[in-house]
């Protein structure tokens, strides 16, 4: 005898699998692919601008001048080095010649990041009113005390190793909102779980100069930056962590390795398919912060899925881009690029 089947058994079934990560094909609406595809060509632009300026090649060149480490005639990395000054010839023990980068670079570069470091920071209070005396020395601790706490002066040595390295550093100062998990027991002794944000407060960021991409006019990303991309590779663990469903839901499409136009069954457009990111490995996932002054829009793509909204706006308070940077000495007022010390040494 054939037993009907029950529609509730059949629900409670769909949902269990939905919950293990069967998902549809990801289906975005013509308005998330029109603002993909706008982001595609700045994104292709602004890194067009950056490869015509050469300075990646630059750079690279610096971190194999700053440290002294032999290299054998068949590297294929002496080539980069070409006829650079800081570059000396010697002979290993099995009689090859070997090219070694005097330490000069990094001798010079350790000196002023101590100097600096040891110079900063440095607070001098005034009070205008003499009832106020009493406030300078707790305003003062609680100074240095945030420079402790929100690893400001970490973060402070990175940014000036990269400006004397390279001739430029990026920072990053936002509201910075951390999701967590906790767990607790309710009235009856059952677990529940809600959802927090940890720590809830304004933090510097150094960034990773090849990890930023600016306004192709741009001279400063404070005084005339348009728009700008950051950069970031994560593996899928610190993906869910720091993109959870619950605040992402387009993040469930997200998988490692794969932008979202090469995955089966996405009906993307073509123009949307045109361009591409940055290619990334198997375990990867390449997410991109991109913010747009004029606009006053804030976009987070995650290997090429939208996860915030078409219309996403600044955060509440921010008339600017959150990037800033220095220059160690100006190269050209016309251009952001900077001169550092590697580029002082090898002329």
């Amino acid at each position: 005898m054939a037993h009907k089947k029950d529609n509730k058994s059949v629900e409670r079934k769909v949902t269990e699998e939905t919950k293990v990560g069967i998902i549809s094909p990801y289906k975005p609406s013509d308005e998330i692919q029109k603002v993909i595809s706008f982001l595609k060509k700045r994104y292709e632009s602004m890194s067009t601008a950056r490869d015509t300026m050469g300075i990646l090649q630059k750079w690279d060149k610096y971190d194999q001048l700053y440290e002294p480490v032999k290299r054998t005639r068949t590297s294929t990395i002496n080539r980069d080095f070409g006829d650079a000054k800081l570059q000396i010839t010697s002979i290993d023990n099995e009689g090859r010649k070997v090219d070694k980068s005097k330490p000069l670079a990094y001798e010079k570069i350790q000196t002023a990041l101590g100097q600096i470091i040891a110079q900063n920071p440095k607070l001098i209070l005034k009070s205008f009113v003499k009832k106020n005396d009493f406030l300078k020395e707790l305003i003062k601790n609680t100074y240095y005390y945030n420079w402790e706490v929100n690893r400001i002066i970490r973060e402070f040595r990175k940014f000036v190793f990269n400006l004397a390295k390279y001739g430029n550093a990026f920072g990053r100062r936002y509201y910075k909102k951390v999701p967590l998990i906790i767990k607790d027991y309710d009235d009856d002794n059952k677990i529940i779980s809600k959802m927090i944000f940890d720590p809830d407060d304004v933090i510097m960021e150094n960034l990773d100069p090849r990890r930023i991409l600016l306004d192709e006019k741009c001279t400063d990303p404070q005084i005339d930056g348009r728009d700008c991309f950051i950069e970031y590779i994560l593996d899928f663990d610190d993906f869910k962590d720091k993109y959870p469903q619950e605040l992402y839901p387009e993040a469930q499409y997200v998988k490692s390795g794969i932008f979202i136009d090469n995955q089966k069954n996405s009906n993307v457009s073509d123009e949307y398919k045109s361009g591409a990111f940055r290619k990334v490995d198997k375990d990867e996932i390449q997410v991109l912060l991109y913010e747009n002054k004029p606009r006053c829009s804030k976009h987070l793509l995650a290997n090429g899925v939208l996860l915030t909204k078409p219309d996403n706006p600044l955060p509440k308070g921010q008339k600017k881009l959150s990037v800033f940077m220095a220059k160690w000495t100006e190269k050209d007022p016309e251009t952001w690029e900077g001169i550092g010390l590697c580029d002082v040494l090898e002329k």
